[in-house]
């Protein structure tokens, strides 16, 4: 469509806060992409309607580092997520960016829990 962004490109916002690489379809984020923050977020993956949508990584500027599955924007389905400095490390489903269904948590001092997690 005219004026809309198709294919690959990239754009920055407004004092370099945001910059992604990736594919657009009709304006908005679609498909393979990688969107940095000034502040040092970075998320490497798939993209659908503007959103995180299907797989992808996602580094947080403190180091806390997600790997899984994303729908609308949200952890959602099955993922790991590794906290820096020997901090809690998550394997297990997701739902709505929640710890939600069966995982696995273990913290630094060696305790673990394998079950049944709801809204965290």
């Amino acid at each position: 469509m005219d004026g809309q962004r198709n294919g690959r490109g990239m754009m920055t916002w407004p004092g370099g806060l945001l910059h992604f690489e990736g594919f657009f379809k009709n304006d908005k984020r679609e498909g393979l992409g990688t969107l940095k923050s000034k502040h040092g977020d970075k998320y490497r993956g798939m993209w659908s309607d503007d959103v995180r949508s299907g797989h992808g990584m996602m580094k947080w500027a403190d180091g806390t580092i997600y790997r899984g599955e994303w729908d609308q924007d949200k952890r959602h389905g099955h993922g790991i997520m590794v906290e820096p400095n020997g901090g809690r490390t998550y394997e297990g489903n997701w739902a709505k960016g929640k710890l939600s269904g069966q995982g696995t948590m273990v913290w630094s001092q060696g305790h673990k829990y394998t079950g049944e997690w709801l809204n965290n």
